[in-house]
Formats: structure tokens, sequence, C-alpha cells
């Protein structure tokens, strides 16, 4: 009988492997730094991964060669290669697999079949993992209907498509519709699992980070303190919700103004994270970034600056360059670096966050025209008039397109371009922008 992929000789060089694992003090007693250490553990990790991972591709070539390529056979190992594809961050190489697997099932079992709606899933999962919002939004509404019209409303798979939808909305901005999803998975984790388990945590976590950012203080403090209580005595892997639960509550307390309180919270989640060997995410990212204004706001710039780093590092690593969040990145960098005097550096990001904006956005965003009027004001502040005032007046362009041509946002726009000429001596070139200012001021009382 042939052996299958999964249970034949590839899987004693994971034994194999695994054996070294469990062995680590042994390998450290040879006088190996801790250094040399991690880097044989990681390269340990990533044999093993390769191993898996030929295992399943070799799985599904024989699915293949036996059954044809548009079987069902073949759509279970697409979906097995998938998520070990996942497992290893590589979700660019996932999707297409993901995306055949759902069309082969589609087309055999239904598109209604409750397989093609975890396939669907697994698929929004992966956009939502490399920060495709807008691609994952419509691919999770849709399972949410399909489970509910199959008649669910009550199981863990249900919440689990609850929660990756109100991650979506949330990282789109769409708090409104974000609360609703992360209510509903809450209580249906409740329900099912009891008032300790680690889902529960994440999903106490995850609406307290949106209550926080709403502003709902009272609602959001006793989440993250419910979740740091749950995922602090919870078994299994509880250390990333523990990390996320300990940014938040500190979150919550850099915003009432209690610093104090707020920085070891940062540093114990920072410290949690790396006790979970997680580098590379999102949250642990947003965690930096948080602790990094807090140090701006102290006039701390080389810690923030160092942060603020490691911040655009992850989300270039996840999200890849021509990310909007990528672009906050940058533009925080700008402002940290122009702290510091680096003044040629702090030019080069805004005119990153400008590019990344406009191809992400088109021209005529309103983000588009916030990035012109900060790299306008950094001209401005540099004695770079001539520089300044084109992008003064690009931004005034978007701003008449977006709101019409006596919106308050113009103000501090036509102000600008007025200062402009002012400095430069020629006052008189800007008058038809100051009385169109004193027309909007006017108009505004």
């Amino acid at each position: 009988m042939k052996s299958s992929p999964l249970t034949g000789p590839g899987t004693l060089l994971i034994v194999a492997f695994v054996s070294i694992l469990f062995a680590p003090t042994a390998y450290a007693a040879g006088g190996a730094s801790n250094a040399e250490m991690k880097g044989w553990l990681e390269f340990v990790k990533a044999c093993e991964y390769r191993t898996i991972t030929q295992a399943a591709e070799a799985r599904l070539a024989d699915a293949e060669e036996k059954y044809g390529r548009n079987q069902l056979q073949v759509a279970d190992a697409l979906i097995n290669l998938s998520r070990i594809l996942i497992a290893q961050d590589r979700f660019d190489e996932a999707v297409p697999q993901i995306q055949r697997a759902v069309s082969i099932r589609q087309k055999k079992i239904g598109a209604g079949h409750i397989s093609v709606t975890s396939a669907t899933e697994l698929l929004g999962y992966a956009y939502y993992r490399k920060g495709r919002y807008k691609m994952a939004e419509p691919v999770l509404a849709h399972c949410l209907e399909a489970r509910e019209r199959a008649g669910d409303v009550n199981s863990p798979e249900l919440a689990t498509t609850l929660y990756l939808l109100g991650r979506v909305y949330a990282g789109q901005r769409k708090y409104a519709e974000a609360e609703d999803p992360f209510v509903r998975s809450l209580r249906i984790r409740r329900s099912f699992f009891g008032d300790k388990h680690l889902l529960v945590a994440r999903s106490a976590a995850a609406l307290g980070s949106l209550y926080q950012t709403v502003r709902y203080y009272d609602e959001a403090g006793p989440l993250f303190e419910r979740a740091i209580s749950i995922s602090s005595n919870a078994s299994g892997d509880n250390l990333p919700v523990l990390a996320y639960s300990l940014g938040g509550l500190a979150w919550w307390n850099l915003d009432q103004g209690r610093l104090e309180e707020a920085e070891p919270l940062f540093l114990r989640s920072l410290e949690t994270y790396r006790a979970a060997e997680i580098e590379f995410d999102i949250d642990l990212a947003s965690t930096k970034e948080r602790l990094a204004r807090m140090y701006y706001s102290q006039e701390r710039f080389e810690e923030a600056h160092t942060l603020f780093r490691s911040v655009l590092g992850i989300r270039i690593e996840v999200w890849g360059k021509r990310h909007p969040d990528v672009a906050e990145a940058w533009n925080n960098m700008a402002f940290v670096l122009e702290a510091r005097g680096r003044y040629d550096a702090a030019e080069k990001c805004l005119i990153q966050v400008v590019a990344i904006y406009e191809n992400f956005y088109g021209k005529n965003h309103p983000n588009v025209s916030v990035a012109l009027a900060n790299l306008a004001a950094y001209y401005y502040d540099r004695d770079k008039f001539y520089q300044a005032l084109p992008l003064y007046r690009r931004a005034i362009a978007i701003n008449e397109i977006l709101y019409g041509s006596e919106h308050q946002s113009l103000l501090p726009l036509l102000d600008g371009v007025v200062a402009c000429y002012e400095r430069l001596g020629e006052g008189t070139e800007g008058t038809v922008y100051r009385v169109r200012a004193r027309k909007i001021r006017a108009v505004s009382r």
C-alpha cells in the first residue's frame, strides 16, 4: 500500500526535528550563545515547515493524479495546503489555492454547502491577515449570510465569522458596523465555552478595542481587564491574547492621561509578544505605535524613533509597501525625524506618504489632501515657500472637489498660501486667497 505523505517517511524528518526542539539544554551546554540557539531553533522550524509543506504538495499531486483535477479530494488537499501556507504567513500563495478549492466545491456540491462556506471563510481570513479589508469584507459577509441561512445562530464557527467580520470593519474604521459582530461573537462564545475560555478573552479584547477607539471608556476598561484575567490563567496558546489585552489596557490608561500606569502595561505587552515569539503582527505594531506616540509626547524622541521604525518594518512585512497604514507609519517617522533634526530624511518620509495615498486612493482623496498639506507645512517651516505653494494649491483643489468651494477645511490651506506669499514678500499675490478665507470665516460665524 502506498504510504500517505503525512504518515510516510517524511514524517520521520519532522519527528527528528521536534526531538531536537525538546533538547535545547544539551545544545546550549555545548557552549552555544542565546543568539546561536535562537538561530538554530529558527532553522529547525523552517526545515519542519518545509517538510510539511512538501508533504502537502505531494498529497495534492497524488490526489490530482488519482482523481482528476476537479474532484472533491483535490479540493480537500488544496485546503490542507492552504492552511499550512497560512501558518507560515504565506498568504499570497494560499489565496489561489483556496480560490480553486472553493470553485471545485461549488461545482460539485453547490454554493450553499457548509464546506464551501468554510473554505470561503478561509479566503476571507487570508485577505484580512494581509490587510486587504475591502476584499475580505464581502467574502466574510457572504459567509455570515450563508451560515444564518443554514439556521446557524449559536455555533463557535458562527462566532469566528462574526469576530473576523468585526475586525475587518474596524480595520476600515467602520466602527458602527463592527460593534454588532463583536457583541454577538462574545455572547456566542460565552454561551458555548463559558466565561473563562481563551476565545472569550479574544472577543472581549476586540470589543474593548472598538469601544476604546470610539472613546467609550467606561465599557472598554472592564473588557480589557476581563480579557487579561482570562488569558493570564487560560491553557493553550494564551500569550498572544494576553499581549493584545495588556496593550489595550495600556492604551486605555494612556488616553485618560495616566501615563505612569500606561507605560509598564505597554512594556509588559511587548515582553509578552516576545515570549510568544511574535515579531510581525499588526496588533504588535499598534501597541508599539501607541507607546511611541506617548514617548514622542514626552519628547523621548530616540525611544519613539526606535519604535516607529519597528512599526514601519512590521507593516511593510505584513501588508507590503503600498498599504495606507504603511503610509501612516511613514508619517510618524517623518515627525520624529524632524524632531531629531534629520530634516532630509523627514522630507523623504512625507513624500512617501503622498505617493502611497495617491496610489491606493487615487489623486482626489481626503488622505491625499492631508498628506499634501503636511508636506507643504514641512516646506514652509524650512523656508522653502516655492515648494510649499503648489502643494497647498493641490490640496485646495482636492477639497473643493470633495466638499465645495466654501468648506471649513479650506481655511488652513488658504492661510498657508497667504503665509507663503507674505514670507516671499509677495503679499499681493495672496490677496485672492486671503479674501476667500475671510468669506468662509464670515459664513461660519
